[in-house]
């Protein structure tokens, strides 16, 4: 077992080094002036020799850490040696001071995400709809349907003959094969109107260079205050599933408002007229 006794005369005897000097043992910082040896003793005990001078001084000021060295250790166990500090050539030159703490960098506010690119011409030709190949687009409101035929380049609206009847449209360009055919839902087309009262135009294709389109607007013709949403606009074309309609769920909102205020405008006009009556309220 370690003789720990030997530690208390130890400490008196530094406690009385201390209340001599009048005041508590500091770390000392030493000058150094030229070129000058340090060595690192056991225990952390320092000696400074300049260079071309005799032996070395002990650091002063502070505890003199070498009476730690007359102390003799000893235990039952191994002993452990802490190995002896090497030596370091320093220039003449007083510690360093602490570096400046440097300031801290301004943070950087990551600006907001931009909101989405509208919408790619040729994606607002199929917007709510579909295609069929390269030869037809279709797009969607809940109100119109608007068809777009493909055509040739430098083809003009003399070239083009568009037939409407309430179940079916045709485009012919040139006195070739008409495109299109029977429509899959119904169209809002009175029985005075003709060829010259249709909404339709040719314009250059917003995607391919130099092909023209054959745009074509069809009225909806929905029962009472409903949306239809269109699946496809001819009959044998292939359906888009519903889930694909972008404006969908916001019109099913609208729709429903629109109903509600129908709704409320017939019974406030039965009351007024005297079809509904209004009942007392009940008596307590």
């Amino acid at each position: 077992m370690v003789d720990y006794s030997k530690f208390d005369a130890l400490a008196r005897e530094v406690d009385a080094e201390e209340a001599n000097a009048g005041r508590r043992a500091m770390p000392s910082v030493t000058k150094l002036d030229g070129k000058t040896t340090v060595t690192v003793g056991k225990h952390g005990a320092l000696s400074f020799t300049k260079d071309g001078e005799g032996a070395p001084v002990a650091a002063r000021g502070g505890v003199d850490y070498s009476k730690w060295d007359k102390l003799d250790v000893s235990d039952d166990e191994e002993e452990y040696d802490e190995d002896g500090g090497g030596e370091m050539d320093m220039e003449g030159v007083e510690a360093s001071p602490t570096p400046p703490v440097p300031a801290a960098a301004p943070s950087v506010i990551p600006p907001q995400a931009s909101q989405a690119a509208p919408t790619s011409p040729g994606a607002r030709l199929t917007k709510n709809g579909g295609r069929n190949g390269d030869a037809m687009y279709w797009t969607q409101t809940p109100d119109e349907v608007t068809v777009h035929f493909a055509a040739a380049q430098g083809t003009r609206a003399r070239d083009v003959k568009v037939r409407l009847t309430k179940t079916r449209l045709t485009c012919e360009v040139k006195q070739g094969d008409a495109a299109g055919g029977d429509l899959a839902f119904p169209i809002k087309l009175s029985d005075d109107e003709d060829e010259t009262d249709l909404d339709w135009e040719v314009l250059d294709h917003p995607v391919e260079a130099g092909q023209r389109l054959v745009r074509v607007t069809l009225r909806k013709d929905a029962p009472g205050n409903t949306v239809a949403w269109w699946t496809r606009v001819f009959k044998g074309d292939e359906e888009i599933p519903l889930d694909s309609i972008a404006d969908r769920k916001g019109a099913k909102a609208a729709e429903a408002q629109k109903v509600w205020d129908e709704a409320h405008r017939i019974f406030k006009e039965r009351v007024a007229s005297g079809q509904l009556k209004r009942m007392p309220p009940p008596s307590l």
